[in-house]
């Protein structure tokens, strides 16, 4: 009989999860920033009343 492998596990701590939650914030504010400036408003409402 083969015995059993043991995985270790690896549970995150609450600096680690609120640093990683700020970087992918950050990444989304960035993403929606560029966006903004590839379409902006007036560009966007002219299209679709246009």
């Amino acid at each position: 009989m083969v015995p059993g492998k043991q995985v270790p596990h690896f549970k995150a701590g609450k600096e680690l999860r609120e640093r990683v939650d700020a970087a992918f914030e950050q990444e989304q504010a960035g993403n929606k920033a560029e966006k903004a400036e590839l379409f902006p408003t007036s560009y966007d409402t002219k299209i679709a009343h246009g």
